[in-house]
């Protein structure tokens, strides 16, 4: 769910120590770290990055990943295909600069 990972994005920069969001910043069940999300889960998040600004890379780099299937990348986004229409919208995200050549 995409709001929920919103919410775990917002929780852990505003509890980073640094930063970086490390994996004791992230909020897991049984208070352990999955093994993958322990190599890769530290972000570096400039100071000045707004959670909108991590939401246009978070939507760029998943269109990357799927050669700009919107389809695709609404899939892996867990957004209906009409959501992320909207969010290319309003972020002026380029899909053809995006798509596979």
């Amino acid at each position: 769910n995409v709001r929920e990972l919103q919410n775990v994005v917002e929780r852990a920069v505003l509890l980073a120590k640094g930063t970086k969001i490390e994996p004791i910043d992230l909020p897991f069940e049984n208070g352990s770290v999955p093994e993958k999300s322990a190599q890769t889960a530290a972000w570096d998040v400039p100071p000045n990055m707004t959670l909108e600004d991590l939401e246009k890379v978070v939507i760029e780099r998943t269109l990357q990943r799927t050669g700009g299937n919107k389809q695709a990348a609404a899939n892996l986004l867990g957004i209906y295909r009409p959501r992320l229409y909207s969010k290319i919208r309003k972020y002026k995200i380029d899909v053809g600069t995006l798509a596979a050549p």
